[in-house]
């Protein structure tokens, strides 16, 4: 009579296989999750600044994108020196370990959509420094720049792809 199954050895060096595997894969599920919260973070704050941009036309006034950290606002500026009223606020507690450049700032949208006042432009880098050195600099984190310039038209970049590429900046 055939006996169907494994043995206790099998079984185990399976196992044992299956965990090397496993454990030489983790390093790089790292990178990628570190990857995937650069991503998140830096889609989060694009996305808020085309909420005001759409927010100034919308409304035809000025609308004021504020950030701190991972945390941002948009803005509709008080009439006559009164005081603002918050739109929307968003704030992602996973992506805290985010470090920008510059930390916090400001950028107004006229009515017409394009920054205010006329020419202003903006850059803020994204790092996590807890997940590595950014590809640029030679490491494995993918680092990502959102480039607003003076059109208000916001645009997010790898300053580490090849130029002539579409995510270059």
């Amino acid at each position: 009579m055939k006996q169907r199954g494994f043995t206790l050895v099998e079984l185990m060096v399976a196992l044992t296989v299956m965990l090397l595997l496993l454990l030489s894969g983790m390093p790089m599920l790292g990178t990628y999750v570190s990857n995937v919260r650069l991503r998140v973070g830096s889609e989060g704050m694009l996305d808020g600044l085309a909420l005001a941009r759409n927010e100034a036309i919308r409304r035809n006034t000025t609308v004021l994108y504020r950030y701190t950290g991972a945390e941002w606002f948009v803005v509709l500026p008080g009439a006559n020196g009164g005081t603002d009223s918050t739109l929307v606020r968003r704030a992602a507690a996973a992506n805290t370990a985010l470090t920008l450049s510059p930390a916090a700032g400001q950028v107004a949208f006229s009515g017409s959509g394009r920054t205010f006042p006329a020419g202003t432009a903006l850059t803020i880098q994204l790092t996590s420094p807890a997940a590595g050195a950014c590809r640029a600099a030679g490491g494995e984190v993918m680092c990502l720049r959102i480039d607003l310039p003076a059109s208000g038209e916001p645009r997010l970049c790898d300053p580490a792809a090849a130029t002539g590429t579409p995510k270059a900046c």
